[in-house]
């Protein structure tokens, strides 16, 4: 039921996931899997509230889980609990064994988002000896680097991106692409690709609504229509 679920979530269709997460609980109420995915699911569509009560109830069916407590960090990220995002991404990283580095890019991500971008570049050259390497924590490097003035190093990592997606050497999620132009002030090519990202079903692409970078353009005709395509844009 979370596999239909997803394939649902891939497509915008919202309430018809969130009937089939419902279900797939009320099969099996100590399934974590499925609480994990029910809050991912309210994150994407902004109801954190929900998002946090599932996520929490993912971690204590499984409490040793790395994905559950990042769950539960993603959940806080987006209702600006931004400490304890840190210190959920810090637990899950220690989880796994110090092996999944996408957790760091999460925790430099959380910085970005306190304004403290220039603790989120030194967060990500303290664990990565070479950023190309994680895609999320390129992106999350190249956006603190706009905002510490560096464009140019910006730029670099943005093209090696955009290389990669113009020649498959590495799959790009678009709308990584497209927060870095967003971070640029670029509202043509940010939306451009969020679009693409959109067309793609890119994982997670509907998450620009809750990301502060965006918000300068809600009132927008494109920020409008990708609410639309997205399935976001009911009361």
């Amino acid at each position: 039921w979370t596999t239909l679920a997803a394939i649902e979530w891939a497509y915008f269709d919202w309430d018809k996931s969130e009937k089939l997460l419902a279900h797939a609980i009320n099969l099996n109420s100590n399934y974590a899997n499925a609480w994990h995915w029910r809050a991912g699911l309210n994150t994407q569509i902004g109801n954190q509230q929900l998002a946090t009560q599932y996520a929490r109830k993912s971690l204590e069916l499984d409490p040793i889980s790395p994905i559950n407590y990042a769950g539960l960090a993603y959940s806080k990220l987006y209702t600006n609990e931004l400490d304890e995002t840190v210190s959920l991404y810090e637990k899950a990283y220690k989880l796994s064994n110090n092996e999944n580095k996408s957790f760091i890019a999460m925790i430099a991500r959380a910085y970005l988002r306190m304004g403290q971008a220039q603790k989120g570049i030194q967060i990500i050259d303290q664990f990565f000896e070479d950023v190309t390497q994680n895609i999320r924590a390129m992106a999350v490097k190249a956006r603190c680097e706009v905002l510490v003035g560096n464009k140019v190093r910006a730029f670099e990592l943005l093209n090696t991106m955009l290389h990669w997606k113009a020649t498959g050497k590495k799959y790009i999620s678009e709308h990584f692409i497209a927060d870095i132009y967003a971070e640029l002030g670029d509202k043509e090519k940010a939306f451009y690709w969020l679009a693409e990202a959109a067309d793609n079903m890119a994982p997670h692409c509907a998450l620009f609504h809750k990301k502060p970078v965006y918000d300068q353009w809600k009132d927008e005709p494109e920020y409008k229509a990708l609410l639309k395509k997205a399935n976001l844009n009911k009361p």
